[in-house]
């Protein structure tokens, strides 16, 4: 679970993500707890506590918690069966993370010098 945390903070392309990768955790938390009215009404609590403490933060505050949270993990090469069949892992445990695809909206293609 930890590296599977930790490759979807890695993923995040602009680090106000990091917002939308917990309410996809709350999502899945929710169907679990559906026919449950007590919970889902503390998970729906937490929903809006997520929304109200860290919806108006700025980018770079952001950036800060992504960062820190990455420093967390930095050391942590835990290899899992499924990232390495799928080559998502190096057999090390590190990430191999894509270096092509699209740009967050509003950056440019990395490697220019202007």
């Amino acid at each position: 679970m930890t590296m599977a945390f930790k490759y979807q903070v890695l993923l995040c392309p602009r680090p106000r993500d990091l917002l939308l990768v917990s309410f996809n955790h709350m999502d899945a938390i929710k169907e679990f707890v559906k026919d449950t009215a007590c919970i889902l009404a503390q998970v729906d609590e937490t929903y809006r506590q997520l929304i109200e403490m860290y919806a108006p933060l700025a980018s770079g505050e952001f950036q800060l918690i992504r960062q820190t949270l990455l420093i967390f993990f930095q050391d942590m090469h835990i290899r899992v069966s499924i990232f390495l069949k799928d080559k998502v892992q190096n057999s090390n445990g590190r990430f191999a993370l894509p270096v092509s695809g699209p740009v967050p909206h509003g950056t440019q293609i990395p490697s220019w010098i202007r």
